[in-house]
């Protein structure tokens, strides 16, 4: 890694965020990317062994993870998809973050919040009503327990 050189690892790189996010990243000089995303093959975020050849690889200064499963009703048809993936694979990323000394930027969801009118802000009790939600807010309080800088990013 060079000294004016920041190497990111982005987890779900292959969806709709994580594409526009590589595309831009590419674009400014510095930033070294490294993709990882259950898309490209074997690169499972619930698979720890895995997991941890590519941050061994990547040696990242940050890590933005936008790996989950998604969809309020989906949720509820696969309960146990979104058990491993939101939970179990957010606790793996974040425990590689530890491993490897890394800053970690976790995307999470409003769905947190339930049917909380706005303004919502993160002083709000959490109160999820749908799988989805519940998922994610416990992938929430896994990174905010993390031994590493963490931030949630919300996009609504």
């Amino acid at each position: 890694m060079g000294e004016n050189t920041m190497n990111v690892l982005i987890t779900g790189e292959e969806g709709f965020i994580g594409k526009h996010l590589v595309d831009y990243l590419y674009g400014i000089p510095g930033y070294r990317i490294f993709g990882y995303d259950l898309l490209c093959g074997c690169q499972d975020i619930r698979d720890p062994y895995e997991l941890d050849k590519a941050f061994e690889a990547a040696l990242p200064d940050v890590v933005i993870h936008l790996a989950a499963r998604a969809g309020v009703a989906r949720s509820a048809k696969y309960p146990g998809e979104y058990l491993t993936t939101n939970i179990e694979g957010t606790y793996n990323v974040g425990k590689m973050c530890e491993k490897y000394q890394c800053d970690l930027i976790s995307f999470s969801s409003s769905s947190v919040f339930g049917n909380g009118r706005p303004p919502i802000n993160e002083n709000v009790t959490q109160k999820p009503i749908s799988f989805y939600g519940m998922t994610k807010s416990m992938g929430g309080q896994i990174v905010n327990n993390l031994n590493v800088p963490t931030v949630i990013v919300r996009p609504f």
